[in-house]
C-alpha cells in the first residue's frame, strides 16, 4: 500500500486521482485551500483519506503540511504537484504582481513541496515526484502567457531534479496533459482587472468564449 500526497484535489485532475488512488486501495494526503473541504475529504475513509488546508503560495504551510501527512501515514511514496491555475492575460498587459502570483503558485509551489517532501522520501529510502505540467509549457497560446512561462519552468525545473535525485532512490516525472474537461476552462482561470486593450479585444473575447468549453463545470 502506497502512501500519496496530492496537492489541489478540490476539483481537476487532483480530485480524480484522488479518488481513483482511494479506489484502488492506496492511502491519499490531499490539499485543500478550505478546512470544510480538507474536513470533508477525510470523512470519505477514515483509514486512508487525510485531508490538509494548505496553500502553496505559503512556505511555512506547506513545510506544515508534508510534515502533518508524513506523521500521519508515516511516509510519503508519491506527491503529485497538481495546484495551481491559469492567468488569462495578454502579455502586454500583465502586470509584475498577476506574473508574480502567477509564478509563484505553479511554480514556486512545486519548489517548497519538492523541498519539503525530499528529506522524507530520502529517509525512507525513495519515492516518485509527479509535476502536473501541460501541453502548454511547449506551445504557447495567446492570452496564456504567463501559464505558459510557468508550465515550460516546471518542466525544465523536473528535468534538472529527476537527475539530481535519481541516485538517491526518487524519480521525478513532469506531466504535460493536453484537454481535458476540468474546471480549467472556469473556476481555474483568472483575469485581471484592467481592461483589455484594443488590438487584443478580439482575441480575447475569442478565447473566453473557447476556454469554458474545454470545461465540464463552470
Amino acid at each position: 500500500m502506497k502512501t500519496w500526497l496530492i496537492t489541489g484535489a478540490s476539483s481537476g485532475f487532483g480530485e480524480a486521482l484522488a479518488e481513483a488512488v482511494l479506489a484502488h486501495g492506496d492511502r491519499v494526503a490531499a490539499t485543500f485551500r478550505k478546512a470544510e473541504q480538507a474536513q470533508a475529504f477525510c470523512a470519505k475513509d477514515e483509514e486512508k483519506a487525510f485531508g490538509i488546508t494548505m496553500d502553496v503560495t505559503d512556505r511555512a504551510a506547506v513545510e506544515a503540511g508534508i510534515k502533518a501527512a508524513a506523521d500521519h501515514f508515516g511516509s510519503i511514496d508519491v506527491l503529485v504537484n497538481n495546484a495551481g491555475y491559469a492567468l488569462r492575460a495578454p502579455v502586454e498587459q500583465t502586470t509584475d504582481e498577476d506574473a508574480w502570483a502567477q509564478l509563484n503558485a505553479n511554480v514556486m509551489g512545486i519548489l517548497r513541496t519538492t523541498r519539503a517532501v525530499l528529506p522524507v522520501m530520502r529517509a525512507q529510502g525513495g519515492g516518485r515526484i509527479i509535476n502536473i505540467s501541460s501541453t502548454a509549457g511547449s506551445i504557447g497560446f495567446p492570452t496564456l502567457g504567463l501559464y505558459a512561462a510557468s508550465k515550460a519552468a516546471v518542466i525544465g525545473m523536473t528535468e534538472a531534479l529527476a537527475q539530481e535525485v535519481s541516485s538517491q532512490g526518487i524519480r521525478a516525472t513532469s506531466v504535460e496533459p493536453g484537454g481535458f474537461r476540468t474546471k480549467f476552462g472556469g473556476s481555474s482561470i483568472m483575469t485581471p482587472s484592467t481592461s483589455v486593450l484594443e488590438p487584443y479585444k478580439a482575441l480575447v473575447e475569442t478565447m473566453d468564449g473557447f476556454l469554458p468549453r474545454t470545461s465540464s463545470r463552470a
